[in-house]
C-alpha cells in the first residue's frame, strides 16, 4: 500500500518521473490493485458521509446511494480501462503489449481520480478547483506514453485511448447513477 501511495504522490509531483518509478517497481498489476487501489475506492465511497460535516440538509439513505455510486463509478472503470488499453493499444507501441503495464497504468489513472474524489468528499469547497483536476490527469497520462513504449507518431491515437477508455469510464458511470438516482 505504501508503494503505491508513493508512486501515485510521485505521480502527481512529477509525471515523469513518477512513470520512471512505476517502471523500476515492476510489480503484477493486481498487488497494487489489492493493496492500494480497491482500499482508496472504499475509502472514498465510505468519505462521502462526511457530507453532513458540511452540509445539514443530506439524508443517511441520499448519502448511501451516493457512496454506492462512487464506489461503482471507479471499480469496473479500472476494468474498463484494462480492456481498452489492452485491445486497442498494440498498434501503437514500439514493442509487444505488456497487459501489465496496461493495467498498471489504467491502475495508477482511476488511482489519480479517485484521489481526486476523495479530497472533494472531505472538502467540498475545493469543488472548483476539483474540476480542472481531471486535465491534469491527462497530463499525467500523456507522460505515461514512454511507460507504456507508445511510438512518437501515435501519441494522439494513445491520448485518445487513454482519455476515453480510462479517464472518461468513471463520469459517464457516475452520470448514468445520477440519471438514475433523481
Amino acid at each position: 500500500m505504501k508503494i503505491f501511495f508513493k508512486n501515485l504522490f510521485q505521480l502527481i509531483l512529477h509525471p515523469a518521473h513518477g512513470w520512471e518509478d512505476v517502471a523500476k517497481e515492476n510489480v503484477p498489476a493486481r498487488i497494487p490493485a489489492m493493496r492500494g487501489l480497491f482500499p482508496l475506492i472504499v475509502l472514498t465511497a465510505l468519505s462521502v458521509f462526511m457530507a453532513p460535516v458540511y452540509h445539514s440538509d443530506v439524508s443517511m439513505i441520499k448519502l448511501v446511494i451516493e457512496s454506492i455510486a462512487t464506489f461503482s463509478m471507479f471499480f469496473p472503470s479500472y476494468f474498463i480501462g484494462t480492456f481498452v488499453l489492452v485491445m486497442f493499444l498494440g498498434p501503437s507501441l514500439n514493442e509487444p503489449l505488456d497487459e501489465n503495464r496496461c493495467r498498471t497504468f489504467a491502475l495508477y489513472t482511476i488511482g489519480l481520480l479517485t484521489l481526486i474524489a476523495l479530497i472533494l468528499n472531505c472538502f467540498p469547497f475545493l469543488e472548483t478547483f476539483g474540476m480542472f483536476m481531471p486535465i491534469y490527469v491527462a497530463i499525467i497520462q500523456w507522460k505515461g506514453a514512454l511507460y507504456l513504449n507508445v511510438k512518437a507518431e501515435r501519441t494522439g491515437h494513445f491520448m485518445l485511448l487513454a482519455v476515453l477508455g480510462v479517464l472518461l469510464p468513471p463520469y459517464l458511470i457516475y452520470f448514468l447513477f445520477s440519471l438514475i438516482i433523481k
